[in-house]
């Protein structure tokens, strides 16, 4: 029992000796800190135990672990210290019992700059922390292990460049069990393992090589010939396989790459030097021993095999020269081909060795020799010459000799025979290359004779004469001339002269010929010239000397005593018909065909024929020379001697006309009949006249310059002149057939209308002409030469005027301006105006008002509209402010119009003041009609109502009345229109009353936005009303009697006319009575009315109805149209009393428009609108319906808003809903009727 206690307790201390045994570190990944890259460590070992501390050169790092055995700690807090001594980073791990581990040193460097000399890297690092355990421990390569990195010192360490590095452009660090310590990428350089010469190209081997490259050996340009990443292949140069000092030094070898990395390598050795050579085939060598191919090596370059050598060393080789050998730039290869030495011209001695195909007569000589190529070998340089050498020194060049080898590599050419300049002395003929190696060659030359001249002696007088020439000294034997013999002949001592005695007896055996032959003969030679004459002094310049008599005997024709001229006659010619080519006989002499000519008349005669003896003469005459008489025949010879006779007749001729001319010019001859056939369009026996026609011409635009085609005939081309209404035609072209004339007319001859016809005239050569009136315009609406006045357009189709705009009448040559209605400012207070009418056509346009002259006119663009600056300087007539004044516009002086439509803006008169005491409620600009323009947003004659912009439904109109109904989001109904028509007396008193509750009205149209309605009074007087829709949803502006008025979105305007109403006294007027009030609500709530209206000058101008936040609008205009004339008006609102005594209904509000007498007509424009306040009522949206802050489905006609405001409020307090049974009925009937 002891035992197993024992046995327990003992294994509770090994499991507590386990659990809690001190942390130990193991590991440390990366085993390399490059503490500037690196962010964290990875700690390995055991008994971490949890949220260990970490500790780095006793700083603690922050750290996290997810094990007892592995913890990751971040180095933040050590990259900003300095690199420890040694670069040694010890790390020490403790637990959360505050046991440290071991410290676990680690190694570290800055990382380093890189930098590479050919296959070998360096990296070098600031800190100098590298040692040689560290580089033992660490492999270097791209992905794998693959170069040792090896210890240059503490700061630097290098590796082999391998070709994955280069090509990839990185290396990385890989610890002893092969995991990547750290990567980075580099830049490496082309690296070159070995490089070769291969013939003339230079083979590069190595890595890392891409396009764009360039290649430089020994400083001299490789152009590259193909480039792998592996192999480049470049041609130097050529001046560097060239032998100079320079090339017997190593020769270093330099690559360049586009990102700038370059390389730079020395070849192994030097190429061998070849500085000179001899003709028997020695060649002096410097770094011969460089050669490892030494007597196996080839010489290159002489022929196709190349050269065997025969000896070698380092200083010295030699070779047999082979037949074929040619000069050539020659080098040395190794066994395998590769180039070993620089370039040199080496040439075999030339050697001349026989000649054949020699004579006195042979123009050439040819030799045989050795090696005597034209060219360099494998080229087309030229590389021998050949020249004759004579023992004076002088030479004569062989040109371009005909050089030719046979199979035996035997060469031949020929050279021309040297005869003429030899002289007695020894000939050599020389061939030398370019390498100034020569062969002379000397040859045996016969002594010929040559014979050059003979001096001249009198026929029948013996004389010596002298006989010049060559090697007359070789043994003479005879001289003769013309075979006799010329005695006593002595020679010259050098051979060139002979004299000897003549007896100049020897005739000319060819009197053409006077030359005898002279003939020596030597020992070697015989040589005979015909060159010998006789004395003549005779100067003969056509014939010879008579060498017997000493005169001149004439050539055929010649004559004179130095046969000088010629003189020829002419007696007798043959005839031809006129218009037949034919030949003619001419006879006389002398006709010596020199240079000779014939003509007749002006003609000249071809196709000359002589006869020997120069007596007659043929030709070919044309017979085209018309003459009334004999035409001259006249023979000229040599341009200088000539004769003329007018000896010649036609056998048949054709009529001339008064000019002398054959068929007058203008006609052919009928060579048949010899009558005259005249060209196209002359006419009668003599072609002498024309007879133009002219039958028709095409038509073209007035005013418009084009070209126009005249057809008739005999348009003859002879200064030929059209005229169109006295308008030169230019530009004229006729047809070949004479029977279209086509010319440009200006087009500038104005005509009275379309149907008037103008002149054409043809006139040819002043003489003969024709005229016929057939000239017409194109229709095109002309009115004195004017296309529609210059105003308009003629229409094509109708050849009718349509007109600019603002003109009319047929031919657009007037204006009819109309004038409608002109805006207002106060007297004395000048400002623009704004008159509103049609047809102001802007040209010179002038505008007055009341006499006085509107300046700074502006036109609209569609002629409505006129502004101009008003002085206001008019006095009002009869001082009364009603009575308008007339507006005249004059539109250049001509076209005028005049109406009585401008009136004075009142002089007390203000713009609205809103309920927050500001103009225009601050909402809006009062404007020089002392009206408010509302900002966007506002509405109301003192902008006092914001539209929220709701988008509503578009009104309808009952056909039936001209009642509008108007229902608001919330359900109330607002019924507005005319009600009532009254005729008052000056007390106020009915005269006449007409109720339109039940008036039957009659629908004119509703096109579009408007309804016209009209009705028949029982007083026989005529009321129209008119309904323009606003279906926009915004406000637009109208223009009523100069009053500029807003019409809020979606609105009806109403606009009434009342005409031939009988007043019964001048001093009545008449009130037109309109109602608007609420006459149904759906809305359950009770409602709270209030009212408002906005007056001037006790005018109103607006009244406002309000209901549970929803406002119906009325805008009042102050003016109306009386009798044609814009005038004031005065509208008031009804009273209690008022509505009682008309009997109205007393739920709307009701309001009157009154006006003075009139004689036929008065306008008035009300309008009416409804607005929903901006406050949302709880009680209408409790049912669901459209909120009340929303704009209302109709608003009736704007008006412009009033100077100052007069309130009326008072509340109608509603508990139930206002129901009234016929508005619902109607409306109930205007919904049917548009369905």
């Amino acid at each position: 029992m002891k035992v197993l206690k024992y046995d327990v307790f003992l294994f509770i201390f090994i499991i507590i000796g386990v659990v809690y045994s001190d942390p130990v570190i193991t590991k440390v990944t990366p085993s390399l800190l490059v503490i500037d890259l690196m962010n964290e460590v990875t700690i390995v070992g055991t008994s971490f135990l949890t949220s260990p501390k970490v500790y780095c050169n006793n700083v603690l790092l922050g750290s996290s672990n997810t094990s007892p055995n592995l913890v990751v700690a971040k180095l933040d807090n050590v990259k900003s210290l300095p690199i420890p001594t040694g670069g040694i980073y010890n790390f020490q791990v403790i637990d959360a019992t505050l046991t440290a581990s071991a410290l676990y040193p680690v190694s570290s460097i800055k990382l380093p700059t890189f930098s590479q000399v050919n296959t070998v890297a360096f990296l070098k690092t600031s800190s100098s922390t590298f040692s040689q355990t560290m580089a033992d421990s660490i492999k270097i390569g791209y992905q794998t292990p693959q170069s040792q990195l090896l210890f240059n010192n503490a700061s630097v360490v290098s590796y082999q460049v391998t070709y994955e590095m280069a090509k990839n452009g990185w290396y990385g660090f890989y610890d002893k069990d092969g995991q990547i310590i750290f990567g980075t990428t580099v830049t490496y350089n082309p690296v070159i393992t070995n490089y070769e010469f291969e013939g003339t190209n230079l083979v590069v081997t190595g890595f890392a090589y891409a396009n764009p490259m360039l290649v430089f050996i020994n400083g001299y340009t490789c152009s590259i010939v193909s480039l792998t990443d592996t192999k480049i292949t470049c041609t130097p140069a050529s001046d560097f396989f060239v032998y100079s000092s320079t090339n017997t030094l190593n020769l270093p070898l330099q690559l360049l790459y586009n990102n700038g990395a370059k390389q730079t390598t020395i070849l192994n050795g030097a190429l061998v030097t070849i500085q000179s050579y001899t003709a028997s085939g020695t060649l002096s060598l410097v770094n011969g021993d460089n050669n490892p191919a030494g007597l196996n090596s080839k010489l290159v370059g002489m022929n196709a095999g190349g050269i065997s050598l025969q000896q070698y060393s380092d200083i010295m080789a030699s070779f047999q020269i082979p037949d074929d050998a040619q000069c050539g730039d020659s080098y040395l290869t190794n066994a395998d081909g590769a180039k070993v030495s620089n370039t040199i011209l080496i040439c075999p001695t030339p050697k001349v060795s026989s000649f054949f195909g020699f004579a006195k007569t042979s123009p050439k000589i040819s030799f045989t020799g050795k090696f005597l190529s034209a060219t360099k070998y494998g080229s087309m340089s030229s590389a021998i010459e050949i020249y004759y050498s004579f023992s004076n020194g002088s030479r004569l060049d062989c040109p371009s000799p005909a050089i030719s080898v046979d199979n035996s590599f035997t060469y031949s050419f020929s050279c021309p025979n040297p005869v003429q300049v030899y002289d007695g002395v020894t000939v050599k003929v020389v061939a030398q290359n370019i390498a100034n190696f020569k062969s002379e060659y000397s040859f045996p030359y016969p002594m010929f004779v040559f014979i050059d001249s003979i001096t001249s002696a009198k026929y029948g007088t013996p004389t010596q004469v002298t006989i010049v020439g060559k090697n007359f000294n070789r043994s003479l034997n005879e001289v003769k001339i013309g075979n006799s013999v010329c005695t006593s002949a002595i020679s010259s001592m050098d051979g060139r002269f002979i004299t000897c005695l003549f007896n100049s007896d020897v005739e000319l055996p060819d009197p053409s010929n006077n030359l005898l032959d002279v003939v020596v003969t030597t020992a070697e030679d015989s040589e005979t010239a015909s060159i010998f004459s006789y004395t003549c002094t005779a100067q003969c310049q056509h014939g010879s000397c008579q060498y017997k008599t000493n005169s001149c005997g004439c050539d055929a024709g010649w004559s004179g005593d130095s046969c000088e001229k010629v003189e020829p006659s002419i007696t007798a010619i043959t005839s031809t018909d006129f218009g037949v080519p034919n030949k003619v006989t001419i006879t006389g002499t002398n006709f010596l065909n020199l240079n000779l000519q014939v003509t007749i008349g002006t003609s000249v005669c071809s196709n000359i024929t002589v006869t020997q003896d120069l007596k007659t003469i043929t030709c070919l005459f044309k017979s085209d020379i018309y003459s009334g008489g004999a035409l001259t025949v006249t023979v000229t010879i040599d341009s200088t001697f000539t004769t003329s006779n007018a000896i010649f007749h036609y056998s048949n001729i054709c009529p001339g006309g008064s000019n002398g001319e054959m068929c007058s010019g203008h006609g052919d001859c009928n060579t048949q009949t010899f009558t005259c056939k005249c060209d196209n369009g002359w006419s009668n026996q003599i072609c002498s006249t024309i007879v133009p026609k002219i039958s028709s011409i095409s038509p073209i635009r007035y005013g418009t310059p084009d070209l126009v085609t005249i057809v008739g005939e005999n348009f003859v081309n002879l200064n030929l002149q059209v005229k169109i209404g006295g308008s030169i035609c230019s530009n004229v072209v006729i047809s070949n057939d004479l029977t279209t004339i086509t010319c440009l007319f200006q087009s500038n001859i104005p005509v009275n209308n379309d149907d008037e016809t103008l002149d054409v005239n043809v006139n040819i050569d002043n003489q003969f002409m024709t005229t016929n009136k057939i000239f017409s315009y194109l229709k095109q609406c002309l009115n004195n030469g004017i296309v529609c006045s210059s105003h308009g357009i003629c229409n094509q189709q109708t050849f009718t005027c349509d007109c600019y705009k603002g003109w009319s009448t047929s031919n657009c040559s007037m204006i009819y301006p109309t004038i409608t209605s002109s805006t207002s400012i106060k007297q004395n207070s000048p400002g623009q105006i704004t008159i509103v009418g049609t047809n102001f056509v802007n040209l010179n346009l002038q505008v007055m008002i009341g006499g006085s002259i509107c300046g700074n006119v502006v036109v609209s663009s569609d002629l409505t509209t006129i502004t101009c600056l008003f002085k206001s300087d008019v006095a009002l007539i009869d001082n009364n402010i009603k009575n308008a004044l007339e507006v005249f516009v004059s539109i250049n002086s001509t076209f005028t119009t005049k109406n009585n439509v401008f009136i004075y803006t009142k002089p007390d008169q203000k713009c609205p003041t809103g309920s927050n005491g500001k103009v225009c409620s601050d909402q809006g600009t009062c404007n020089q009609q002392y009206t408010c323009d509302c900002f966007k947003g506002w509405e109301s004659g003192d902008c006092s109502l914001q539209n929220t912009g709701v988008i509503v439904e578009t009104p309808v109109v009952n056909e039936n009345n001209t009642t509008s109904t108007i229902v608001t989001p919330s359900g109330i109904y607002y019924d507005v229109g005319v009600d009532m028509i009254n005729e008052l007396n000056s007390n106020g008193d009915i005269i006449l009353s007409y109720s339109l509750k039940n008036t039957k009205w009659i629908y004119q149209s509703g096109q579009q936005k408007e309804n016209f309605y009209s009705t028949e009074l029982p007083n026989k007087s005529n009321l129209n009303v008119k309904l323009t829709i606003n279906d926009k949803d915004e406000r637009v502006y109208y223009n009523f009697a100069g009053d500029i008025i807003p019409i809020l979105p979606k609105s009806i305007k109403y606009q009434i006319e009342l005409y031939n109403w009988t007043f019964s006294s001048t001093q009545n007027n008449v009130e037109f009575i309109f109602k608007s009030g609420i006459t149904e609500s759906n809305n359950e709530c009770e409602k709270e009315t209030t009212t408002t209206t906005q007056s001037t000058d006790d005018s109103i101008r607006s009244i406002q109805i309000t209901m549970n936040g929803e406002t119906l609008v009325g805008l009042f205009s102050d003016r109306m149209i009386l009798d044609g004339r814009p005038t004031y008006n005065k509208v008031n609102r009804l009273t209690t009393d008022q509505i009682s005594k008309y009997q109205l209904d007393t739920t709307p509000v009701y309001t009157s428009i009154s006006t003075s007498y009139f004689k036929n007509s008065v306008v008035v424009d009300p309008n009416f609108g409804v607005l929903v306040s901006s406050t949302p009522d709880e009680c209408s949206n409790s049912k669901g319906g459209i909120a009340s802050w929303k704009l209302a489905v109709i608003i009736v006609c704007t008006v412009v808003g009033a100077s100052f405001i007069a309130t009326l409020t008072w509340m109608l307090l509603k508990k139930n809903r206002a129901k009234i049974l016929i508005m619902k009925n109607k409306m109930k009937s205007i919904r049917m009727s548009k369905k």
